[in-house]
């Protein structure tokens, strides 16, 4: 169906089978042949939504096996809804940043498992894009006629020249209301939800977050060290040692809630700076050591994980018994009290690459393969593990977080673990692009940080070693609506002043080894003054955009940018998965983002370099839909000017000093407006 009024065609692809056939997938669209859009001298651009945003420079010779990280899971068969490699999202979009391009997406408020692929062929000069929808096949084969899919596929037109335009089609789309609109925007912004639904504390009080700090081992001269220095409450995601922490890395079983401890030093040190605490677990493997293995079983999947002695299998979020002892497990660890953590955090969950299928009827669900019923279910025990939290707590919300993020679930989640953003410091999901070819870009959070979780990214570590690099990834992060995450997984705990070695951190071989490093890093100091200046933007003067706020298109900066070589060292390396390396990137001296609230626009600046840098930017009010005159102020952690009042497409001038952050706010001029009525 072609809109008369637009550029946009829509499809609504349906299958009718036959009694007692069996479908696997539906492949449609297939495009294929493409090679530019444009002058081939000026490069084309693929927007992807793997590792919430991916932006690739010139597709048809960077979209090759030795040129892109996990390049077949990522492109080739990119899986839906998938926070890891695949797509958290159901669009892309191809476009030349001249004259415009193309968005493709799905406007599937079912959660049906696809792929969203888009891809060289082997020995050929041009790209394919396919959407594969996959069927819930059950056996025996149903024995009346069904009819599969139907919901929207979407093409349109774009013609500003960037990702942005798509993404805004995109996110139209999930917030609208009424038939074919997805669930898990119903209950609208975060900021006009009630303390049930959404932990405003989370949301606009946290300015830093860690990763894996022990909790049995006393490690709390480092977190005062920490909080002293950068001066904000922070939200500490703690290792997953409060369990038994023997060798069958059991992380679902009674005898874990049992022998659970957190070292009660390291509990006063964050209660002692209003910080709060999450605690690390395993939610959906249990393992066949596990002492109640035997009661819970039935609620198993075929899905097993083995790795040396250590054999787990995935549980089904449907199966009763599995059910009642998760929500216990939940309840337990909120509630107990001595224990009682502020927050709840779901490692390799369903949100990272989750099996979408069960063989086991009996759990009361199709017997079949990919299925959106599987994510149904986990939903409805995310669901029910809030309510029960809350109940335990008078009501309040405990939030509940995953490890990387899918769109499916962003009303049951309230924040995720990340990495991508980091870059070529990055791990697991995303290790970055040296080459610049394939860039982070904030895909998901521009459709969803008003109604998403909060976003705990950068993988960063404070000392000098980790390279100037960190001025970037923390100016992106907060620039982007998220909180930087020092990431202690893998490498010790830096020495901060008046510290002497060794330090320590946890390992994740056989989830059991607490390491002690002998030479430890320091803390490098200009780096926390810039964390807290980023820290205290956000939860200042940023704090309505950043913080609740819908991301906007960044300004044009027309004048010259320094363009910046950065180096990096990664060291901290999980070895399985990851090597060392090191080496410089290049970026641009300026970082910048654009955010709405209901009234206001904030266009926010960081610069990471060593020197003052003025900036010219052009505004054009009508890409912003604001009409008749405005006031632009100069608002910085030191105070609020006047810029001027201007009226329609106007340059914007400013200084921004060296390694800090400044927002250009543009409001209507109520006055004029009023004078003009």
């Amino acid at each position: 169906r072609a809109s008369p009024t637009s550029s946009v065609i829509t499809f609504s692809p349906t299958l009718l089978i036959g009694p007692a056939s069996n479908v696997d997938a539906l492949i449609f669209p297939i495009l294929s042949g493409m090679t530019t859009l444009g002058d081939p001298a000026t490069p084309d651009y693929l927007a992807h939504p793997s590792a919430s945003g991916l932006l690739v420079r010139d597709p048809l010779n960077t979209l090759r096996p030795d040129k892109v990280d996990h390049y077949y899971e990522r492109f080739v068969h990119s899986e839906y809804p998938d926070g890891y490699y695949g797509c958290p999202m159901q669009f892309l979009a191809f476009y030349d940043d001249r004259q415009g391009g193309f968005y493709f997406g799905c406007h599937d408020p079912t959660s049906t498992p696809k792929e969203l692929d888009f891809f060289r062929p082997p020995g050929k000069g041009y790209l394919e894009m396919k959407f594969v929808h996959y069927a819930s096949r059950q056996v025996p084969p149903p024995k009346v006629e069904q009819r599969l899919f139907g919901y929207p596929v979407v093409f349109s037109a774009t013609r500003e020249g960037d990702w942005f335009q798509a993404a805004d089609i995109y996110r139209s789309w999930v917030c609208s209301k009424g038939p074919g609109a997805p669930v898990w925007c119903r209950n609208g912004p975060k900021r006009a939800q009630s303390p049930k639904q959404c932990a405003r504390w989370l949301q606009e009080k946290i300015g830093l977050a860690t990763f894996g700090i022990s909790c049995r081992h006393d490690e709390s001269a480092w977190l005062t060290a920490l909080q002293r220095a950068v001066g904000v409450r922070m939200l500490h995601v703690l290792g997953f040692d409060w369990e038994t922490n023997d060798n069958s890395a059991s992380d679902a079983a009674w005898e874990d809630l049992e022998k659970r401890w957190i070292n009660p030093a390291n509990l006063r040190a964050i209660r002692s700076a209003s910080s709060a605490f999450a605690v690390f677990k395993v939610d959906q493997w249990l393992s066949k050591s596990a002492r109640d293995y035997a009661k819970l079983k039935g609620g198993s999947t075929e899905h097993e994980f083995i790795d040396g002695h250590r054999k787990k299998v995935w549980m089904c979020p449907a199966a009763a018994d599995w059910a009642n002892f998760y929500i216990l497990r939940d309840r337990t660890l909120a509630s107990a009290p001595d224990f009682a953590c502020d927050a709840l955090y779901n490692d390799t969950s369903v949100c990272c690459a989750a099996p979408l299928s069960c063989k086991n009827p009996a759990h009361g669900h199709p017997d079949g393969r990919k299925g959106a019923y599987m994510i149904r279910n986990y939903r409805e025990l995310l669901r029910l593990s809030h309510e029960a939290c809350a109940a335990d707590k008078g009501g309040r919300h405990v939030p509940i977080g995953t490890e990387v993020i899918t769109e499916n679930f962003i009303d049951v989640i309230d924040f995720c673990h990340s990495r991508a953003m980091a870059g070529v410091q990055g791990a697991f999901e995303w290790s970055g692009d040296p080459t610049g070819m394939i860039k982070e870009i904030p895909m998901f959070d521009y459709v969803y940080h008003e109604f998403g979780p909060v976003r705990l990214d950068g993988y960063a570590k404070l000392s000098r070693r980790f390279g100037d690099i960190f001025y970037l990834i923390a100016a992106r992060v907060y620039l982007y609506g998220a909180i930087l995450e020092l990431n202690y997984e893998f490498s010790s705990l830096e020495l901060f002043p008046g510290m002497s070695g060794p330090s320590h951190y946890l390992t994740y071989d056989y989830w059991t080894q607490f390491i002690e490093d002998d030479k430890p890093e320091r803390v490098h100091k200009p780096y926390i003054v810039f964390l807290r200046r980023m820290a205290r933007a956000r939860l200042g003067f940023g704090l309505h955009f950043l913080c609740w706020g819908r991301m906007q298109p960044p300004l044009t900066i027309v004048s010259h940018v320094p363009t910046l070589t950065l180096s990096y060292d990664h060291y901290n390396v999980f070895p399985e998965l990851d090597s060392p390396r090191s080496g410089t990137v290049k970026a641009s001296a300026i970082v910048s983002s654009g955010w709405a609230t209901t009234s206001r626009l904030g266009f926010f600046f960081a610069n990471i370099s060593r020197k003052d840098l003025p900036i010219v930017c052009v505004f054009n009010p009508a890409r912003y839909h604001l009409r008749g005159p405005y006031i632009v102020d100069y608002v910085s952690n030191t105070g609020r000017k006047r810029v001027g009042a201007f009226r329609g497409k106007s340059e914007l001038k400013a200084i921004v000093p060296a390694r800090n952050v400044i927002m250009l706010e543009v409001r209507p001029d109520i006055a004029k407006t009023s004078d003009a009525r």
